[in-house]
């Protein structure tokens, strides 16, 4: 199960998203097997992944000690991801996208509080 899957038929584009990193490629790479595949027509869309995670200390932290890894796995910017889903800007590619929850409500931020010292929350 993917947590969600956006499809850009103009584009040519399908965006598989997840909360795990474990999972996010092998998941990506499974959506042919999924009923209806390719969803846009014929031709086969580009694939590439939406990683969201919750903004908060211990996620801060694993992205920032594994950088490298983070940055091979999804190169494009939070912030350019963050435009392309709040203001239909072109989706960059993989990405990152973070997300805050504080109980009452959940919004999706415009960088990444990984790249911030700030680590109080």
């Amino acid at each position: 199960v993917i947590d969600v899957v956006l499809v850009d038929a103009e584009a040519g584009e399908v965006v598989s998203g997840d909360a795990q990193v474990r999972w996010a490629t092998q998941k990506t790479d499974a959506l042919p097997s999924a009923r209806g595949w390719p969803w846009i027509g014929e031709s086969e869309p580009r694939r590439t992944r939406l990683l969201l995670l919750r903004d908060n200390v211990a996620n801060r932290t694993l992205v920032r000690e594994a950088t490298a890894l983070f940055a091979a796995a999804y190169p494009a910017s939070s912030a350019a991801a963050f435009r392309s889903l709040s203001d239909r800007a072109p989706w960059p590619g993989s990405a990152i996208v973070w997300v805050h929850l504080d109980g009452v409500a959940t919004r999706l931020l415009q960088g990444d509080p990984a790249k911030t010292l700030d680590s109080t929350t």
